[in-house]
């Protein structure tokens, strides 16, 4: 939802061409970059605490059914390449390409490079805990969902690459459809756009193994002898 928002204040203020840029590139002049930086940040929020409610569900799974060590080894690896990859969801936002070209490539590299790890490690512990936890369809759903953000990611790196090589143009952002490599450039960025959707279904797809766990309010507790200063 962030990416569209974005990419309508970009495409209202013209400051991208409107046929499928890149959602770098909806982000990089205000208000859109700032914008969006707020949202991104909102929801790296949120996917830190789905990631870590995914390793707690796990954790406890692995405890009532003495599970091998490998799957508490698997669940805890995954848990920190999954925080690493969220963090690199808030640099791309905060470290725009034409300001910061190299943070944010890195940001992008552990974005999707570390997303697409933790997908798969995910995919794996999804198969040994069933029919623990989870169903196939939702492990096949799972599967289906990296193939997609594997193959576009790869797309998007080679006709990227290949565009950019062949652009003489004068403004990336604002790429026309006389420029040449025009056409490479739009199977990149609808790969990329396509990519980063179903990251976050990936996500979604726990609320099935969410929906019947319950989750208490923290007891905050003072003790007494702190309340008792003279």
């Amino acid at each position: 939802m962030w990416k569209i928002i974005g990419y309508s204040i970009a495409v209202y203020n013209d400051h991208v061409y409107p046929t499928w840029p890149y959602i770098s590139d909806t982000a990089v002049i205000p208000p859109e970059s700032c914008i969006l930086s707020q949202l991104f940040a909102i929801g790296c929020i949120l996917q830190v605490v789905v990631i870590y409610y995914r390793y707690l569900l796990i954790k406890h799974t692995v405890e009532i059914y003495s599970l091998q060590p490998i799957v508490t080894r698997m669940n805890k690896s995954s848990v920190w390449i999954g925080f690493t990859a969220v963090l690199g969801v808030s640099i791309i936002s905060n470290f725009q390409k034409k300001t910061a070209s190299t943070t944010h490539f890195l940001g992008v590299m552990m974005a999707f490079g570390l997303g697409s790890i933790y997908k798969i490690l995910h995919i794996i512990l999804s198969i040994i805990l069933y029919p623990k936890i989870g169903s196939k369809v939702i492990i096949g759903v799972r599967i289906a969902i990296t193939c997609v953000c594997g193959t576009c990611l790869i797309m998007c790196a080679i006709f990227g690459y290949i565009s950019f090589n062949q652009y003489n143009g004068k403004n990336v952002s604002r790429w026309l459809p006389q420029e040449r490599g025009y056409t490479y450039h739009v199977i990149s960025t609808v790969s990329e756009w396509i990519t980063a959707i179903p990251v976050l279904l990936f996500l979604v797809t726990y609320a099935y193994e969410f929906k019947d766990i319950l989750i208490y309010k923290s007891v905050f507790e003072i003790p007494s002898d702190i309340t008792n200063i003279e």
